[in-house]
This record gives structure tokens, sequence and C-alpha cells, in this order.
């Protein structure tokens, strides 16, 4: 009789495992590792298909962090050879997506927002200054290009880099 019971009990381990699994696998199949360049989640061929011109490597350097106790960012500077243009790319990875979203709503007023456009990210906006502010996850990113392109190559630039978060 212990024999049957066990082989009763054996479908539903079986089911409960396959339960577990389908619900935990969106969590880890949508967690990508990030680059430790952060420069190369907006590489200058994107640039150069999106925006025109022709961008070198761009220049790294540490971007002091919003506020106190958060992590400083890296900036990411492209120039193009001929045109001029200019492209500045901003990446913090916070410590969590929660403390991501406080920061990026504590920074929202000091930039306005001139629009929002749907379906990038967690959430992002256009600001003033033409450049776009995106928050997906733990990861806030900004995007200024000189001179300014069209809302369209830059929500596509955006939604390139979000992308690849």
């Amino acid at each position: 009789m212990r024999a049957v019971q066990r082989l009763r009990l054996i479908p539903r381990v079986m089911l409960a495992t396959l339960a577990i699994g389908a619900l935990m696998a969106p969590a880890v199949l949508s967690a990508k590792e990030l680059p430790t360049d952060r420069c190369a989640l907006l590489p200058a061929s994107e640039l150069q298909k999106v925006v025109g011109g022709t961008f070198g490597a761009p220049g790294s350097s540490v971007a002091p962090p919003a506020f106190a106790g958060l992590p400083p960012g890296t900036e990411c500077d492209y120039t193009a050879g001929g045109a001029g243009g200019k492209v500045v790319f901003i990446v913090y990875v916070d410590p969590s997506a929660a403390t991501a979203k406080e920061t990026f709503a504590k920074l929202t007023p000091y930039y306005g927002v001139k629009s929002s456009p749907p379906h990038l990210g967690d959430t992002a906006y256009v600001d003033q200054s033409n450049a776009i502010h995106v928050l997906k996850g733990k990861v806030r990113f900004y995007i200024n290009v000189t001179p300014t392109p069209s809302d369209r190559e830059l929500i596509e630039l955006a939604a390139w880099v979000a992308g690849q978060l």
C-alpha cells in the first residue's frame, strides 16, 4: 500500500516543480547581465545608423551621483567626425529598482518634462533641453544629442539601449 501512495505522489511533486520553475523563469530570463563597459550599451555603430555621421569610440568618465549615498554613474561622450555632432550618454545602476524609481522621480522636476514616450523602459521622458531620460529596472540613463535629432530618432536610440537591459 505504501508503494501505491508513493506512486500517486510523484505526479504531484513533478507538477509542483514545474509550476515553481514556470513562475521563476520570467525573472531569470529577463535579468540580463550588464556589461562592465557601460558605454557598450550604446555602440557608435547604433548612433551612426540612427542619427547619421561617423562616430568614433566614446570617451568614458565617472558621472557624479545624483544624490549623496548613491553610486556614481558612467558618462560616455561620443563625437562625430566632420559634422561636429556630439552625444552624451550617462548610465546609473542603482542598488535596487525601488531606489532607481525614487531617484528618477526626484530628478524629473529638475529637468522639466516636454513629452513622455509610451512603452519605453518602465518610464521615460524627453526634457525641456530635448534630452531623453529612461528608467528600466535598477538602471537609469540619459541621452543628449547635439545637434538635436528628431524625437523619433531620440526615442529609437533610447529604445535600443533599453532593449539591451
